[in-house]
């Protein structure tokens, strides 16, 4: 069921560029922020990569990845990874045992196979353990698709398809190259662990799916103490976990959404389990607009959707939670011809999702492209918009964007 809400109020969120290089204040240097994560000392981003030049000439000069910190999202300090961490691969989990954990993830061919670097204070790392899923036992045969690792504060959890292996396949983490005749079962695999070295296996589909028919998570994601995962294919569905192995089937899609719909997935969660299901979806409302998009922000409760809004020609979204506040970032196409520009819109909510506020932004050049956005003591750090200006990474202070209820 689907039931429009009430009209939004207005409110006034404000991105800036945060200090510094992340900033974009230093000509000629580059950084390519990765996702944005809280942990108990502030704000967290991966960089993708960095360099002083043009980057296309022979000259640049370019970076030993590195983690950037920040305690408010205000001015950030950058710290490089150990040279014996791989630069292609890597993923930034969110608080892990009140530190952060980085995963270091190698192609195999058949197998999955990544390396997990703990830090207490964003600077120091230690390399902690190594999960090298082998296709033996119960996973012979198996090539690993649809790999995907994420982690709450107290365990990792990895999952994996174990689609049949062929002739000619080349399997590495998150892809497969096989014709269809080979792909010959796909049951669903999870690994947990609370340490970074021992691990537990779990077939994940022996309850809900015995067959492992075309079950697999186009999305995973970390909601208070459990795990929650965008599912494919018939019907497309969230399940929920509170410890990785055992799974609920909680609640289909809205009607007339798909799973490759899903733009992202958080909750209000209460004692660390979903209170109310936050979705934000492209709806293709094919109309007369510039892109055919309207992404959708709908609220869920565990039997029912409520569309709370959207708008055509709304793309690319992100969103988080932080106790009982909320907040999406959402781009809007304005024009496409004779130069792209676009607007950044936010929906914010400071009560659990009850209510709501759309701020819209300024008509601007930026390009693209939402990569994500993190919440923290009313402030959000977004990170991913490409513009002129070099800006990896913005914040705003929700709150004060918020008309008092």
């Amino acid at each position: 069921a689907s039931i429009a809400s009430s009209p939004l109020a207005t409110g006034s969120v404000d991105w800036q560029p945060v200090n510094g290089l992340l900033g974009g204040s230093l000509p000629g240097f580059t950084v390519d922020a990765g996702d944005a994560v809280v942990w108990p000392r502030g704000f967290a981003v991966l960089e993708g990569s960095a360099h002083v030049g043009d980057g296309r000439s022979n000259a640049d000069l370019w970076l030993q990845p590195a983690v950037w910190l920040s305690d408010d999202g205000r001015a950030w300090t950058r710290h490089p990874l150990p040279r014996t961490i791989a630069p292609d691969g890597l993923t930034l989990l969110t608080t892990w045992h009140d530190g952060l954990l980085v995963v270091d993830q190698r192609a195999r061919e058949r197998g999955w196979r990544f390396l997990l670097w703990a830090s207490t204070d964003g600077r120091r790392w230690n390399h902690i353990g190594t999960f090298d899923p082998r296709p033996v036992g119960a996973l012979r045969d198996c090539a690993f698709t649809e790999t995907q690792i994420v982690s709450t504060k107290a365990r990792i959890l990895a999952m994996a398809s174990c689609t049949g292996y062929g002739s000619g396949g080349d399997i590495g983490p998150g892809g497969v190259a096989l014709a269809a005749h080979e792909v010959t079962h796909a049951p669903l695999w999870s690994w947990t662990s609370d340490d970074g070295r021992h691990w537990r296996q779990h077939l994940v589909t022996e309850g809900l799916d015995p067959k492992g028919a075309a079950r697999y998570p186009v999305m995973l994601r970390a909601i208070g103490t459990g795990f929650a995962a965008v599912m494919c294919c018939y019907p497309p569905s969230i399940w929920w976990s509170d410890d990785g192995a055992h799974w609920d089937d909680v609640i289909d899609l809205p009607a007339g959404i798909s799973y490759d719909d899903v733009e992202d997935l958080d909750a209000v969660d209460e004692d660390g389990h979903p209170a109310t299901w936050l979705l934000m979806a492209d709806r293709q409302n094919h109309d007369e607009s510039l892109t055919g998009s309207r992404v959708t922000l709908w609220t869920g409760d565990g039997n029912a959707w409520t569309e709370v809004i959207g708008q055509a020609d709304w793309q690319g979204s992100v969103l988080a939670t932080d106790g009982q506040v909320a907040v999406v970032a959402v781009t809007k196409v304005m024009t496409l011809e004779p130069n792209v520009r676009m607007r950044l819109d936010t929906i914010t909510s400071v009560d659990g999702a009850g209510t709501w506020t759309l701020s819209e932004g300024d008509d601007t050049d930026i390009a693209c492209c939402i990569g994500s956005v993190a919440l923290r003591d009313g402030a959000a750090v977004l990170t991913g918009l490409a513009g002129a200006d070099s800006v990896s990474v913005r914040r705003a202070d929700i709150r004060a964007g918020v008309p008092a209820l």
